[in-house]
This record gives structure tokens, C-alpha cells and sequence, in this order.
């Protein structure tokens, strides 16, 4: 039997499992007290208010116990979706092995990614962090953009973040907008230059 024929199987299992569940809950044939209630039968006879009562009482039991039930179901087809998540996860990754890119050499790389740093671009990453600027008069939101083809290259994956971690010519281009940071207080420009100060740290050589 196949994998898949194994899983089939099991799916119907659960669903043949589930069906049982949902019978023995059962379902309450209403109508006598309905009729009663339409013929007027008022008071109702205490025989029949008594069977209602002990149905009111078990019926309330019954209804926690199949909440529950529920919820340990819910619960199971969650698991079974982060592990249908998870294996496409894997499945993306042995994919992935067999993409062009993977064939070409890291000096090949190299001279894309220069070409590519060279050219900040089209799709190099922009980091972009925004703040509200006040005055008396006005109130106006201000960017800041940090440009960096390297970044957004160091994002793919490990190797081409080992790539171009280790070479700091990469780290030495970037493009700024500083989106009025000379008039922000120490705190706010703080963050921002951090970044840019991490980024060309990268570029000085390792001794």
C-alpha cells in the first residue's frame, strides 16, 4: 500500500470515527412537546414534564462532554495542519536544490552580486522607519529610508548571506534619505544611525 493510499485511508477512518461521535449525541425528537404546546395542553402532565426535566439535566452533561470533544478535534486538525505545513516546508527545500542557481559556482556569485550592489537593484531592500513630525501649525509624517541592495541580498538564504558577509566590499554602497533626521531628537536618530553605522562597519576588512 502506498503512502498515499495509507493516508487516504486514515482520513476516512477519522471521518468514519467522527460520524460515530456526532450519532451519539443523537438528536431529540421534538415534536411531541411541540404539539402538546400547540394543542394547548396546559399545565403539561407532570409524567411528561418529568421525562423534559431529566432530559434538561443529562442533555446539558451531554452537550460539555461533546464541547469538549469538539475541541480536542479542532486541537488534532491544527496538528495536522502544522505538520502538513511543516512537510511542505521540507518539500520546498529539497525543491529548491534543484534550481539553476544552485549550480553556479560562489565566484559566479560573486560577480552577480557586485553587478547587482553596483547597480542598487530595483528590488534591494529598503529599510524605512517613520515618524510624526509636530509643530504648532502642522503635523506631518516623515520617512527615513536606508537603501541596500547587500541587504537585501544577505536575506535570500545562509549561503548567500555567508556570500556576502565575507566580502566587505559589498557593505561599502548604500543610498540614504534622511527624511529631516537633523532636526529629530538624539533618541529617534539613535536607531537609525545605528543601522547605517553596523552596515558600513562591514565594510572595513577583518585582520
Amino acid at each position: 500500500m502506498s503512502n498515499v493510499d495509507s493516508l487516504q485511508k486514515l482520513t476516512q477512518n477519522a471521518i468514519s470515527a467522527l460520524d460515530v461521535l456526532t450519532q451519539k449525541l443523537g438528536v431529540h425528537d421534538d415534536e411531541p412537546m411541540l404539539e402538546r404546546l400547540r394543542q394547548g395542553e396546559l399545565p403539561l402532565p407532570q409524567s411528561f414534564m418529568a421525562d423534559i426535566n431529566s432530559f434538561r439535566r443529562d442533555g446539558a452533561l451531554r452537550l460539555v462532554e461533546f464541547d469538549q470533544s469538539i475541541i480536542e478535534v479542532e486541537e488534532a486538525v491544527q496538528r495536522m495542519k502544522k505538520a502538513r505545513n511543516g512537510f511542505d516546508g521540507s518539500l520546498n527545500v529539497a525543491n529548491s536544490l534543484f534550481a539553476p542557481v544552485r549550480r553556479l559556482s560562489e565566484d559566479v556569485l560573486i560577480q552577480i552580486f557586485s553587478i547587482y550592489i553596483e547597480d542598487q537593484g530595483e528590488y534591494s531592500c529598503n529599510l524605512t522607519t517613520t515618524y510624526i513630525s509636530r509643530t504648532r501649525t502642522a503635523r506631518a509624517r516623515v520617512k527615513r529610508h536606508i537603501r541596500s541592495a547587500t541587504l537585501h541580498l544577505s536575506r535570500v538564504c545562509s549561503v548567500w548571506r555567508r556570500i556576502v558577509f565575507s566580502r566587505p566590499s559589498f557593505w561599502s554602497t548604500l543610498q540614504l534619505n534622511m527624511g529631516g533626521l537633523v532636526h529629530e531628537s538624539t533618541r529617534r536618530a539613535g536607531g537609525f544611525l545605528s543601522i547605517v553605522s553596523e552596515h558600513l562597519s562591514r565594510s572595513i576588512p577583518v585582520r
